[in-house]
């Protein structure tokens, strides 16, 4: 979905509401994902009419779009895809980025970067994962400099986010809430997923 975006055969209508997002709430999104939890439906409109639409989405541009070529307009998902975007694609300049991500090997975390220069080699850049090359000159050149523990840590990590036929196992449990009043309402956090999931 995210090259799509790039492409330009998904578009952002200009009536959706800026990115606003906080780094917490792009993290817990990460998290669910590498952790195959469900992260909502996305909405498009398929249409040849010319709606004014956004020229870029997470500090990334949009290619420009054929005349007459039927779009896809996003109408649900903006936060969630410009994060994915955001996440996989960034290539900015500024250190503070919210699209400044990482993740820790170790610690088994997504995390915020706060430097342009290359992290700890335990930090793999979330944008090396669309880069096959340097995805795999990192991960190769983590089996030679860290101990053991870590190695085995960056396996499954490496096999389940960066493969894009993982899916999930028939045999987990999907979690389930019901309230008792409709004037309660039910947001289950990441936490509460993970319980009903194995370890990756």
């Amino acid at each position: 979905m995210a090259g799509r975006i790039l492409r330009g055969d998904i578009l952002l209508p200009k009536f959706q509401r800026d990115f606003v997002w906080e780094k917490h709430q792009i993290i817990d999104l990460l998290d669910s994902i590498a952790n195959n939890c469900p992260i909502g439906s996305v909405l498009l409109w398929r249409s040849r009419e010319l709606l004014r639409s956004e020229r870029s989405i997470a500090d990334l541009e949009i290619a420009p779009t054929q005349h007459d070529y039927p779009v896809n307009y996003l109408l649900d998902g903006q936060q969630r895809l410009s994060t994915i975007c955001g996440a996989l694609y960034w290539q900015g300049g500024d250190p503070l980025s919210r699209w400044n991500l990482a993740y820790d090997l170790r610690e088994r975390a997504f995390l915020h970067l706060t430097t342009l220069d290359d992290p700890p080699l335990h930090h793999l850049r979330l944008n090396k994962l669309t880069d096959p090359s340097a995805y795999f000159k990192h991960v190769s050149s983590l089996s030679t400099s860290l101990p053991v523990p870590t190695r085995r840590v960056e396996q499954p990590f490496g096999r389940s986010l960066y493969s894009p036929y993982s899916t999930l196992r028939s045999s987990r449990p999907l979690p389930f809430a019901r309230t008792r009043s409709s004037r309660k309402s039910f947001r289950p956090s990441v936490q509460n997923w993970r319980k009903c999931l194995p370890p990756i």
